[in-house]
């Protein structure tokens, strides 16, 4: 089976929720600036499983507190949003 590149959409929020393929990893944050949206992306080892998996994302911004503890959490990456003068660090809540 051939993996596939996948997308979500995100909240500037704390703490979120996303539902994903089970078995996705997730690999990258970005913005994309054509509609103005946090994303982040994952690798789904099998676009054909059918089972979801309830994911939790921290959204932090630069010089804000990280409120999951560091074993508590693994970061995915960071996301500038050049146009609002905005860096947001996502990390997947363990």
């Amino acid at each position: 089976m051939v993996a596939t590149i996948w997308k979500w959409a995100l909240e500037a929020l704390d703490i979120q929720e996303i539902i994903v393929p089970k078995g996705t990893k997730l690999i990258s944050v970005g913005w994309t600036p054509w509609n103005h949206q946090l994303c982040v992306w994952g690798e789904v080892p099998n676009p054909k499983v059918i089972e979801k998996v309830r994911v939790n994302i921290l959204v932090a911004g630069t010089g804000h507190p990280i409120t999951i503890p560091k074993g508590e959490r693994r970061f995915i990456g960071t996301a500038m949003i050049p146009e609002l003068n905005l860096v947001w660090h996502v990390f997947e809540v363990l």
